[in-house]
């Protein structure tokens, strides 16, 4: 019986810059100054960059992941949620915060790849809104 174990370290970042076009629909209920809201949709994601060290399909080394033999999903779809509250400052600005979650359920890498990922996110927005 013969056996064999490659053990590699190496410390790198994979970097994937997405352009997205983003589609949600959305609630919103005001009570005085203040505004509940919850939104749904989808984000259609297209690659535009990636940079960094990605492992081989091998699985012993790590390459350049800007090599063209690498498969990526170019087009990545996203599921999305945010609830949030809104105080009204005046007539057409007011101050948000909201939770937002992203779920995407495909892999970045393309079939024929041996590794499979599949991101979420979950954040905390806040910011000054104003309406025309």
């Amino acid at each position: 019986i013969d056996t064999s174990f490659n053990k590699w370290n190496e410390k790198s970042q994979l970097r994937f810059r997405y352009v997205e076009i983003q589609l949600l629909i959305g609630y919103q209920y005001g009570k005085g100054k203040f505004e509940t809201e919850f939104s749904s949709g989808v984000a259609l994601g297209f690659l535009s960059g990636k940079k960094g060290n990605i492992i081989a399909t091998d699985l012993n080394a790590a390459i350049p992941a800007n090599q063209q033999n690498i498969p990526f999903n170019k087009p990545l779809l996203s599921l999305l949620l945010r609830i949030g509250c809104s105080y009204h400052l005046n007539e057409n600005m007011s101050i948000f915060t909201r939770s937002a979650f992203r779920y995407t359920p495909r892999s970045a890498f393309g079939t024929g790849y041996p590794l499979y990922q599949r991101n979420y996110s979950v954040g905390l927005q806040f910011g000054i809104k104003y309406t025309f």
